[in-house]
């Protein structure tokens, strides 16, 4: 099956509170962030960290951004062998194998 990303920002905010439960079950103290991106799109996503919660916004895309194909964020984000399997993190970024893969539903479709 194929899927895609099509509002990388949307996307994220929709899985926030998945996020959020599992970086509260990973135990990681304090707050952390990171900039995602899909490689062409115009702005990437800051996606912010915390025991509280986690939020999601648009921004610029920063020298240690995230940026990847479409494809290739639908695999970071949702393949099953999570983050490390698209892209070697940096020391900094490692956190994010804790809560990666994102666990999706899709609906079977009755007819094409």
């Amino acid at each position: 099956r194929m899927v895609r990303i099509i509002d990388l920002h949307r996307t994220l905010e929709g899985f926030g509170n998945q996020l959020a439960q599992r970086y509260r079950e990973a135990g990681i103290s304090g707050s952390r962030s990171v900039v995602l991106g899909i490689e062409g799109a115009d702005r990437g996503v800051a996606v912010a960290f915390s025991p509280e919660g986690v939020s999601a916004f648009p921004t610029r895309e920063t020298a240690d951004a995230i940026l990847l194909s479409r494809d290739a964020m639908v695999r970071f984000l949702f393949g099953s062998g999570g983050p490390s399997a698209v892209l070697e993190l940096s020391q900094r970024q490692r956190f994010l194998n804790a809560l990666l893969p994102l666990d999706f539903f899709l609906w079977p479709l009755e007819r094409v």
